[in-house]
């Protein structure tokens, strides 16, 4: 277990290598580029680098010029404007609402987002307003599009994550099992019955939840911990005895190491999108709706963080499905920009 000290130089440098990648950001930004790609890419979150790094494959694989943006960037310079990975609609933190909706409105576009309840009046009035002058939305799942629809008049297409374009790393097997879990939840009970459907009061859920995780580890082989964000990596140094890999903000190396076990226990989203792309059997903590949809289409064995089962792997099904529903982001994304310069000329 680490010191004290040597947590705060881990918080340190994490902070030094967000900023670095936010400045890097910010400098690309100048080269001349059709697409601007918004998206949290410089807060740690390897799912969200994901997205964004998919989209400007994606994009670019076209003959699209792309740069990505730090959701904290204003005043993109690019012909068009996309809100990619991270771009979560709620209401819960106003002033990113407000950033991400800069993106998709007056002609711009959603690709592959999500969104969580949204009862606020006025930021549902402000979320629909931006959606109807957008010229795309696409969403991710059906729970998005239930919410997001109802607040416009434009059609909302269900897709995939974007990031399921991504092709798996070749890797040399390693550990038997690989392990993701986040940090529970540091909100109210009424924050997480609101956004995440639990009733449960929030310190005895995190008791249990740290439990269970150990419970299901016992029950396995040879278990390493893959971080998907640095907090996964700090939870997991505190809370669970098996090796844990060094944090690192790279999608390949990700890739890679998911690519490198025999089976996986997933818990974040993206954990489960590595999985599937890598078709590793696969054990899923169900935490949050957009887990429980991506969860019953590839269709494989899970429990919810504060109930132990005994983990069974099963290999990820429909997956080339998922693939070529993730691929018509772009092919619907080049229609409009087409469509927009052939009214242009």
């Amino acid at each position: 277990m680490e010191t004290p000290f040597l947590q705060k130089v881990e918080k340190v440098l994490f902070a030094v290598r967000r900023r670095v990648e936010y400045d890097k950001m910010r400098t690309k930004s100048l080269l001349p580029h059709e697409f601007a790609v918004c998206g949290s890419y410089s807060t740690g979150n390897l799912g969200d680098k994901a997205i964004g790094e998919a989209i400007q494959a994606g994009l670019q694989q076209a003959g699209r010029t792309c740069q990505l943006y730090s959701h904290r960037s204003d005043n993109p310079r690019g012909e068009y404007r996309i809100l990619g990975g991270g771009g979560v609609l709620h209401d819960y933190q106003p002033e990113i609402l407000e950033r991400r909706l800069a993106y998709v409105r007056d002609g711009g576009a959603a690709i592959g987002v999500g969104a969580l309840a949204i009862s606020n009046e006025k930021y549902r009035t402000r979320i629909g307003e931006a959606l109807d002058s957008a010229a795309l939305v696409t969403v991710r799942d059906r729970y998005s599009k239930e919410i997001l629809q109802p607040l416009t008049k434009t059609n909302i297409e269900v897709t995939a994550c974007p990031a399921f374009t991504l092709e798996p790393s070749e890797a040399v097997p390693g550990y038997t099992t690989g392990v993701n879990f986040r940090p529970w939840f540091n909100q109210s009970q009424k924050f997480l019955s609101r956004y995440y459907n639990y009733s449960v009061d929030p310190n005895e859920a995190r008791d249990e939840y740290i439990k269970n995780m150990n419970k299901i580890l016992d029950e396995v082989n040879d278990p390493v911990f893959i971080p998907f964000d640095h907090d996964d990596y700090l939870f997991a140094k505190k809370y669970l005895d098996i090796p844990v890999l060094s944090y690192t903000y790279s999608v390949n190396k990700t890739l890679k190491r998911v690519n490198s076990v025999s089976q996986m226990i997933c818990m974040r989203y993206h954990s489960l999108v590595f999985a599937s792309i890598c078709n590793v059997p696969s054990f899923v903590v169900r935490y949050a709706p957009k887990v429980d949809e991506l969860v019953s289409i590839v269709d494989v064995p899970s429990t919810q963080p504060t109930e132990f089962q005994k983990p069974t792997f099963e290999e990820p099904n429909h997956v080339r499905e998922l693939r070529k529903e993730s691929n018509r982001n772009f092919e619907l994304v080049n229609d409009i920009a087409f469509r927009e310069r052939a009214e242009y000329h």
